[in-house]
């Protein structure tokens, strides 16, 4: 069983390539306006976008969005808060592990 994880600005993202899913699970006292989890099959996602500003020194800021038929349209990171079940935000030290969560998922897709 191989499980990547990246901390998120206030929850967890995981992909468990033997379940063949990915999962956000989300501080309910950060995150109060979405499910407290998010489960992804593999199977449903067409792709996950990526973008990641670096600052220098091991600090930046990344977002990562799951496309799946259906999901939500739009949605953007508004103080370190995103608006949308689909998307989660990483600080730039998470950097690495976000690559290896993408590089597996990427695999799988």
């Amino acid at each position: 069983m191989a499980t990547y994880s990246v901390s998120c600005v206030g929850a967890k993202l995981t992909l468990d390539t033997d379940q063949q899913t990915v999962t956000i699970q989300r501080d309910p006292n950060v995150l109060m306006a979405l499910p407290a989890e998010t489960v992804l099959p593999v199977s449903t996602l067409e792709k996950a976008e990526h973008k990641f500003q670096d600052f220098g020194y091991g600090h930046g800021t990344g977002m990562i969005k799951f496309l799946y038929p259906g999901c939500p349209a739009g949605g953007d990171i508004l103080l370190g808060h995103t608006t949308h079940e689909n998307i989660v935000q990483y600080k730039g030290r998470a950097a690495n592990d976000a690559k290896a969560f993408l590089d597996a998922l990427n695999a799988l897709l």
